[in-house]
């Protein structure tokens, strides 16, 4: 196995052994095993075959319930995971308040029970569909007291879950019945937890993901206290989010309002910016992915002036990376200082990539209030992608150039490929071999001549930002 590293480009070279050069019918095809992931002893269960993404805007109107419904690329229901979040002015719950669901293969649907003519919401979602290695449970619930889910049995110890939530269509202020806490209670159990009469619903996602290692625990915040800590298990903050989801007894959003963040490899604060008394129960999960999937992670400070604020990242793969928050499974925002009534606008904000090194936060408005979030970049690892294209070598003894950056390769930033170079010759060896433009290694190994019209190969792979290539190609993975 050897390995090729580079940019943009590769090099290939072929020559018979011991000479030079050699005619063009020496190495008669050259063959290229590319793979968009990682070599196949070191892929592990998950892998994520698909990402789609996009932005709505769900508009004022009369007052009644509005539906949107978002038509997607088909995917696995079983392996598909949605998350969003989305930002408004509004002081209503039944109008601020939105669940999203992938209702089918094709459909994601986000409902609010009461356009009041407040305000526009503006979501930000993903749909990210996983080729193997990734089970997916999803329902409604009612978040009134106590339901228990009944599910398939997962692993928890293996298994997280992301919510969203609406109002019944009757609430007016923003108190205890809309907030709910969700939890897994074993391995065939989900808790969906709040407090209140009214039928509020909760969206619901248990995932179950093979390369995860998953801690959960729960808390509270009481009386006048702003902040609490959590103890962990050390994890690896370069591959770990936390989330987070509670409920309450008592009213505003200023007070209701929660933030969760690592402040240490082995320790979880949990905050929020307003006092009130009253209690808040919690639960968190910590998980910490097993794979090659990597996270970036940060805290944002908002003035009281600012709506939209940018972090820095190391250069994502935006076919890969989903932008999340660490509150309501990723949804909402963060805390936030503002409590004259009950406007979420301050404390709700949406989270995007605007480019492979940025990611953009905003709220609607400030309400002169000062806010809090803490945000996570994961990018996931990728599956191997099939593609094989056929192009021969041309000359002998010369390193030759090909792009695998755009079509039909396409090879994204800081993937890793796998080539083989084949000959099919039989009647004499020959040597091959690939490199990355700019290398002055000689990177060629002995290609014995094919038997009885079977072809013989060199496979080389590491990870490359792109390729320059003599050969055809293939794109292999096996889940």
């Amino acid at each position: 196995m050897g390995g090729v590293k580079g940019r943009h480009f590769v090099q290939t070279r072929r020559g018979r052994r011991g000479a030079p050069r050699l005619g063009r019918a020496g190495l008669h095809v050259a063959t290229l095993l590319l793979g968009l992931g990682f070599p196949p002893e070191s892929v592990r269960a998950a892998g994520l075959k698909s990402l789609q993404s996009g932005s709505l805007t769900m508009s004022v109107g009369g007052g009644s319930a509005q539906t949107s419904n978002v038509t997607i690329t088909s995917v696995d229901l079983s392996k598909s995971v949605l998350w969003f979040n989305y930002r408004g002015d509004s002081n209503d719950p039944d109008d601020g308040h939105v669940r999203g669901r992938l209702t089918s293969s094709t459909n994601i649907q986000f409902y609010r029970p009461n356009d009041a003519s407040l305000t526009d919401l503006t979501i930000q979602w993903y749909v990210a569909e996983f080729a193997c290695g990734v089970y997916v449970q999803r329902g409604l619930a009612n978040t009134a007291d106590t339901t228990n889910v009944t599910i398939n049995t997962v692993d928890t110890a293996k298994s997280f879950v992301l919510t969203s939530g609406s109002e019944s269509g009757t609430g007016t202020t923003y108190n205890n019945d809309d907030f709910f806490r969700a939890r897994l209670t074993s391995s065939t159990n989900l808790e969906v937890s709040g407090l209140g009469s009214p039928t509020n619903e909760a969206s619901w996602q248990v995932v179950e993901y093979d390369d995860a290692s998953v801690q959960r625990g729960t808390g509270s915040l009481t009386g006048t206290s702003t902040s609490t800590t959590a103890s962990i298990t050390a994890v690896d903050l370069a591959k770990s989010i936390v989330l987070l989801s509670w409920k309450t007894d008592i009213s505003g959003t200023g007070a209701n309002f929660l933030r969760a963040y690592f402040s240490s490899t082995t320790q979880l604060t949990i905050d929020r910016a307003v006092d009130t008394g009253g209690t808040i129960d919690f639960a968190w999960e910590v998980v910490q992915f097993t794979d090659r999937t990597s996270v970036q992670y940060g805290l944002l400070a908002f003035d009281s002036t600012q709506t939209s604020r940018t972090a820095t990242l190391t250069a994502v793969n935006l076919n890969t990376s989903v932008p999340l928050l660490s509150t309501a499974g990723g949804t909402w925002g963060g805390k936030h200082a503002y409590s004259a009534d009950d406007q979420i606008g301050p404390g709700m904000f949406t989270t995007a990539l605007t480019d492979s090194t940025t990611l953009t936060a905003t709220r609607q408005l400030t309400g002169s209030a000062a806010a809090d979030i803490a945000w996570f970049v994961v990018s996931f690892e990728p599956v191997y992608v099939e593609n094989f294209q056929t192009w021969s070598a041309t000359s002998a003894a010369t390193w030759q150039t090909k792009s695998l950056a755009g079509s039909p390769f396409n090879v994204p930033p800081n993937a890793v490929v796998e080539i083989a170079v084949r000959s099919n010759r039989n009647v004499a060896e020959l040597s091959g071999g690939v490199r990355a433009v700019g290398s002055s290694l000689e990177r060629r190994l002995t290609l014995m001549e094919s038997e009885k019209r079977a072809d013989s190969a060199l496979l080389c792979g590491d990870s490359l930002r792109g390729l320059r290539i003599a050969g055809a190609l293939d794109v292999r993975h096996v889940c």
